[in-house]
């Protein structure tokens, strides 16, 4: 079994990615309990900024692979919304 060298590198991309995904949305959650705690209520503004930082990584890689999406653009915006409205709710 041989490991190319551009698996590896591709493997690590992928984890750094990951935990770079996985950073943001843990900043993302200390900072809504941060702003709570605060006196701010602002759920859907909280959830807004933790859907800006992950399209600012995956709508480059997207770009980038030039690949054509296996789900259209609108079902991500419809679920995107549903998932919001769902932490809406949560938070009331």
């Amino acid at each position: 079994m041989e490991v190319k060298r551009k698996d590896v590198w591709g493997l690590l991309l992928v984890l750094l990615l990951g935990q770079l995904v996985a950073f943001t949305l843990a900043a993302s959650s200390f900072s809504s309990s941060l702003i709570a705690n605060l006196g701010v209520d602002a759920p859907l503004t909280q959830s807004f900024f933790t859907y800006l930082l992950l399209i600012s990584v995956y709508v480059p890689i997207v770009l980038y692979r030039r690949r054509k999406l296996q789900v259209a653009w609108y079902w991500y915006l419809a679920l995107a919304f549903i998932d919001v409205q769902g932490n809406y709710l949560c938070e009331y």
